[in-house]
């Protein structure tokens, strides 16, 4: 169907990895090519001295993004007044973008950039989120990081 190949960097490891689909999205004035494969991991299990598992519970919000709680009894909060600055800010430029536009006219390619602006902020966050969390659990590494 495609006249141009496109490397995806996925390698597959037979009895690994199992591919499953592939998605053509259409987004804000782009196409994002989605690659669904299964990857099959054998988790680690790592007891302590007493025998007990390391585990954690994250509790999502939108004030605090998200609080997390270890048995091991330490615990921090990850705000979310970031999220909250970022959708109040792009919702107040997109209703003023809106409001030059013609009668009709939902949208323009300045509304679509706004948008796509905003995805990559919120999706920055998470990543950052996601990788302090991942860090502080898994190797230990206890900090502030506001």
């Amino acid at each position: 169907m495609l006249s141009k190949t496109i490397p995806i960097g996925i390698e597959f490891v037979e009895n690994e990895t199992k591919f499953q689909e592939v998605r053509i999205v259409p987004k804000n004035g782009y196409y994002k090519i989605e690659v669904v494969y299964k990857k099959y991991i054998k988790p680690e299990l790592n007891p302590d001295e007493n025998g007990e598992l390391f585990t954690a519970g994250v509790d999502l919000g939108v004030g605090i993004f998200a609080a997390i709680a270890t048995t091991s009894g330490c615990g921090f909060l990850i705000r979310g007044n970031q999220i909250k600055h970022i959708n109040k800010l792009y919702n107040d430029l997109i209703a003023d973008a809106k409001s030059k536009l013609p009668h009709g006219v939902y949208t323009s390619k300045k509304i679509q950039a706004l948008w796509r602006r905003r995805d990559a902020k919120i999706k920055h966050f998470m990543h950052h989120a996601s990788k302090i969390l991942v860090d502080t659990l898994y190797n230990g590494q206890y900090r502030d990081w506001e």
